[in-house]
């Protein structure tokens, strides 16, 4: 559950230097919560979403990043913006 209560996404565990993702900004540790309208809740998913989508093409991607205020989990959403190869 990621201490986050109710709330749904795939944990990005790992970013090759370089890639696509890492351009984007995205970074261990964050939330990936949806990819263009759509919710995500697997790698199965993430790769069935992003398998179609040709070179160059923008997806536009929701992170989470989560920290600590006062000792209590926080969670910040980030509109990010990939381009695919």
């Amino acid at each position: 559950r990621l201490g986050l209560g109710d709330e749904t996404g795939v944990l990005v565990a790992d970013v090759e230097a370089d890639s696509p993702a890492a351009v984007a900004g995205i970074e261990r540790g964050m939330i990936l919560h949806e990819i263009g309208r759509y919710e995500v809740t697997s790698i199965k998913q993430i790769e069935g979403l992003l398998e179609p989508i040709g070179d160059g093409s923008l997806v536009d991607l929701t992170v989470g990043a989560t920290g600590k205020i006062r000792g209590r989990a926080v969670r910040r959403l980030r509109q990010l913006t990939l381009t695919a190869r």
